[in-house]
């Protein structure tokens, strides 16, 4: 939490829009935290500006799904326990931000096996537009 509102505190700062991506490892409960003005500015969630798809939600899925045809991440071993969960986010501090496409990458597993994945998260891939002439009014 400490270290996420350092962070908004130095995107705060910033005279441009900034983007902030990655493996966070964030809590639903943390988005509050990044997503109030307590810190001096929003930020803004890509997955919710992109409609909020369930498809595209969960960047983390340990569950077992061989069994319905689908898929396994074992990426931590046989024994790893098994949920799903959005971990990974896309933040701006751009209100006026068009999110064209918003997908996963990375979510399928490699090869012929249905267990073997490149990560124990999945990728997220973005397609965006800054507005800047409604920025530049500002």
């Amino acid at each position: 939490k400490k270290q996420l509102q350092s962070i908004v505190q130095e995107a705060a700062k910033a005279k441009v829009p900034v983007v902030i991506a990655g493996d966070t490892n964030m809590r639903v409960a943390e988005d509050k935290v990044a997503e109030s003005q307590k810190h001096g500015v929003a930020l803004f969630d890509f997955w919710k500006l992109a409609g909020s798809d369930f498809r595209t939600k969960y960047t983390w899925n340990t569950r077992n799904e061989l069994a319905k045809g689908g898929f396994f991440n074992q990426y931590y071993g046989p024994n790893t326990r098994e949920y799903v969960t959005r971990y990974d986010r896309i933040y701006t501090t751009a209100s006026q931000m068009d999110v064209e496409s918003l997908c996963l990458i990375a979510n399928k597993p490699v090869g012929t096996s249905k267990k073997h994945f490149l990560s124990d998260h999945f990728g997220m891939a973005t397609t965006f537009r800054l507005q800047w002439k409604k920025l530049l009014k500002k």
